[in-house]
């Protein structure tokens, strides 16, 4: 790969093709600090090894003793005029074109090297980019193509990462996009929130937060999001599913739902998100939980019992026929009426006496072999 003085070289041939340029004056610009004499004799040790590793060489470039000259009728390529021939500007440009410019326009002109007389053709090439994707966002604005208008905005906002009318775009549009991205415009926000402070230590205008309030309206139906949890992030479709399935029961139907997936997806953190919404505010509702876990072993029912002893359900369990609550004193003892000294209880559901074990004496209970 060339070394930077001679992709500087190289780039000041190809900026200038066509045109014999003079040795002296490409030594001054590539070596301004260093002076006549030695500016000359670095052109010459970086054009010798840019001719060696450059294949065919003497069919792109004309030496002489007094200039460099890049012949432009030999056959090449070149990625800045491909993409300054895609970009013209003007009604007439197909789309197309300006797609294959935004396409080539991958970052700004050598970002590796540091030399000043670049900097003209670097602005200028980035402000045609800003002016392809703004055109592209237009375009496909006005016929309706909102998920393309979305990523032109999005190529847009890389290149121009201080515009907020452009983070108010893009968070618009993920709002209007299919069943509206409400996560990704939230992301959208936070980033805007960021840049702007760490870069111009400012708050995002009143462009952004109109939108961002606009958000914040239809996030009304979003799991809530306790003080040190995590947000629900990623699982718009999911949590559009569990809330479908709430509703159904909420007016009448009976509904059971079964979370599934690989371990450590977030199959919990979804649970809990509709049991936060249940208990939130937005509705009247009585919720318990449980949960088993394969490393306690054979105990059966001790979710049941667990899920019993929530508060919300023991308040209930008075009001239940004898019968059904003779049926409860097999996981709540405690439901069991008073016994005269020497009865005995019901075990508690989950637990067994080991085998070979004597109790009952005063003395201490111990295990035979």
């Amino acid at each position: 790969m060339p070394s930077p003085r001679q992709q500087s070289l190289l780039a000041w041939l190809l900026f200038h093709a066509g045109s014999p340029q003079p040795r002296r004056h490409i030594a001054f610009v590539l070596w301004p600090d260093s002076d006549e004499a030695q500016a000359q004799t670095n052109l010459r040790r970086e054009l010798h090894h840019l001719r060696r590793g450059l294949p065919g060489s003497e069919q792109y470039l004309e030496v002489s003793a007094q200039t460099l000259h890049w012949r432009t009728a030999t056959p090449y390529q070149l990625d800045v005029s491909a993409f300054q021939a895609a970009a013209k500007s003007g009604p007439q440009v197909p789309t197309a074109d300006l797609e294959r410019a935004a396409e080539l326009y991958q970052c700004e002109l050598l970002p590796a090297l540091d030399d000043e007389w670049l900097e003209p053709h670097r602005t200028a090439l980035h402000d045609q980019a800003v002016l392809v994707q703004e055109e592209l966002v237009r375009r496909h604005m006005q016929g309706g193509e909102r998920p393309l208008a979305l990523r032109a905005a999005q190529r847009l906002l890389a290149l121009e990462p201080l515009r907020e009318s452009v983070y108010a775009q893009i968070m618009q549009l993920q709002l209007d996009t299919g069943t509206g991205d409400q996560a990704a415009a939230a992301q959208t926000y936070g980033r805007c929130v960021t840049v702007l402070k760490a870069e111009l230590s400012a708050s995002p205008g009143s462009a952004v937060q109109a939108v961002y309030r606009h958000l914040q309206a239809r996030q009304d139906d979003r799991p809530p999001t306790p003080t040190g949890v995590l947000p629900l992030i990623g699982r718009e479709r999911e949590w559009s599913q569990v809330l479908a399935a709430w509703r159904a029961a909420s007016a009448g139907a009976s509904r059971s739902l079964l979370i599934v997936g690989e371990a450590g997806i977030g199959k919990t953190r979804l649970a809990e998100a509709l049991l936060e919404f249940a208990e939130s505010g937005h509705v009247r509702v009585r919720s318990a939980r449980t949960r088993s876990y394969a490393a306690e072993g054979p105990l059966a029912y001790a979710p049941v019992g667990e899920w019993l002893h929530r508060p919300s359900l023991q308040s209930q369990l008075a009001g239940l026929e004898a019968t059904w609550q003779s049926e409860l004193v097999r996981l709540l003892p405690e439901l069991a009426p008073a016994r005269s000294v020497g009865g005995t209880s019901p075990p508690r559901a989950g637990c067994s006496a080991k085998a070979g074990s004597v109790s009952g004496s005063s003395k201490p209970s111990r295990t035979l072999s």
